[in-house]
């Protein structure tokens, strides 16, 4: 089962006004894979969107994100009983990435999410999402125990520099059936099993696969 959100950070330089955070939160469909020019095309879309509704302005920074759970047995007990966040980032300040960490606020709790994989990437040649989103792009992955993502959650992103408590928006509240009541184990999957997983659901992301 997978889940999509984005959020952005708006600075309308044109007319020099106070930064505000907008969030755009929507499902993809469920079962589809999602691959790196996948993912970089949904910022182009995002970015052409923005340029259509908001003319003359940009984005200080943009985060968007995709959530699989991990299939029931085997897997999910590799897992650790944890969901797989697919984050991209973008900044026009390369000193603001990578992230300097992802977690989930739910009521008074505070959980850090562990990041498994982290890549750099730049956008293609006449890139609007370059343009308006910022040409340093971040794509991590991070680990989800399923017992955070509760009615209350929000997930939240703290950039390396100049923006902390970046709001992204609610995670799925609604997971699978069969983890409901669970509790993470705080298992890191191994290579071998992330390499299988990444391979179906994020083909072409795990690290040494062809760009």
């Amino acid at each position: 089962m997978r889940y999509a959100l984005a959020a952005l950070l708006l600075c309308l330089f044109a007319a020099q006004a106070e930064a505000d955070d907008e969030h755009i939160i929507y499902p993809s469909t469920e079962g589809s894979m999602m691959t790196p020019a996948d993912f970089t095309a949904h910022f182009e879309r995002e970015a052409q969107k923005f340029r259509k509704e908001r003319p003359g302005s940009q984005a200080v920074r943009y985060v968007t994100c995709d959530m699989v759970f991990p299939t029931e047995g085997a897997e999910y007990e590799a897992f650790g009983h944890q969901a797989v966040l697919l984050v991209g980032a973008a900044s026009h300040d390369p000193s603001e990435l990578p992230l300097a960490r992802v977690y989930i606020r739910s009521g008074n709790r505070v959980v850090e999410l562990k990041r498994i994989q982290s890549t750099i990437r730049g956008f293609g040649a006449n890139s609007d999402a370059a343009s308006v989103f910022g040409e340093t792009r971040e794509d991590s992955f991070y680990l989800v125990p399923v017992e955070i993502l509760g009615p209350d959650a929000e997930l939240l992103a703290d950039f390396a520099t100049h923006r902390a408590g970046f709001s992204i928006g609610a995670p799925p509240a609604e997971a699978p059936a069969f983890t409901k009541g669970d509790i993470g184990t705080g298992i890191t999957p191994a290579p071998e099993v992330l390499r299988v997983f990444l391979d179906r659901e994020y083909p072409g992301f795990a690290q040494g696969a062809p760009p």
